[in-house]
């Protein structure tokens, strides 16, 4: 991500941004970097931690749940997989969905709708 920026920062300065057809592509694909940054540190912070052990005081083993079963660990690994990549399908499809718009949204304040246009002030006067 910040090699991107950075390389985007000095092509912009110099000018150059739109000569560089191959870097624009690989921004597109950019977007993503800081959602695997985020899950990838998510994904190491967790497979280093062993929740509710207290080093030296209680061991793994012990800290065991007896009354939780395999089926309902698989059901809860299911059910948060499978909303998760809902969640991330419906992402894609309303990116792709905005993407895709011929008109892009029009602001309030635009220079058609200027409400200091001097002809028009001079006209309501």
């Amino acid at each position: 991500m910040l090699l991107l920026s950075l390389y985007g920062w000095y092509a912009s300065r110099k000018g150059s941004l739109d000569k560089h057809p191959f870097f624009l592509k690989m921004m597109v694909f950019g977007i993503t970097l800081p959602f695997i940054g985020n899950t990838a540190g998510w994904i190491m912070t967790e497979m280093g931690r062993q929740p509710w052990i207290v080093f030296g005081v209680m061991k793994t083993e012990d800290a065991v749940s007896p009354s939780v079963t395999a089926n309902e660990v698989l059901f809860s690994l299911i059910s948060f997989s499978s909303i998760y990549l809902i969640l991330a399908g419906l992402t894609i499809y309303l990116f792709a969905k905005e993407i895709k718009k011929d008109e892009p949204a029009q602001k309030k304040g635009t220079a058609e709708n200027d409400p200091f246009d001097k002809e028009e002030m001079i006209s309501v006067s």
